[in-house]
């Protein structure tokens, strides 16, 4: 993050938001969830992305959307400016536990430990 002085405070300047899944993956495969955030109104899918709820906006440090790139799609369609939303930066460790279900044990290792004798 870059970070310079203002005249009266110290802004932190974020890099923008880039989502993990194009357009068109989102609208093959989460199409279901796709519609249902269609359906909900602006202000409580923003609410759904904030820190401390079930799935809050994960972002890598360099802007990459780990987690909320449905929702993100959906305020982008809106015109929302989603780069104002308060974002989650879990330690990197989080974000492979969370997906390990989708990792095969060896590549989990890997990521983890190196690649390292087992």
């Amino acid at each position: 993050m870059n970070t310079y002085m203002s005249r009266k405070q110290a802004v932190v300047q974020q890099p923008p938001l880039r989502r993990m899944l194009s357009d068109e993956y989102i609208r093959i495969y989460h199409r279901y969830a796709l519609k249902r955030w269609r359906s909900e109104p602006t202000d409580r899918i923003v609410r759904s992305l904030q820190s401390g709820q079930l799935e809050p906006l994960w972002v890598a440090e360099d802007g990459v959307v780990w987690q909320g790139n449905v929702r993100i799609l959906v305020l982008e369609e809106r015109g929302f400016n989603v780069n104002c939303l308060p974002r989650c930066y879990p330690p990197r460790t989080n974000w492979l536990h969370s997906s390990a279900r989708t990792l095969s044990t060896r590549r989990l290792w890997t990521l983890l430990h190196g690649s390292g004798a087992a």
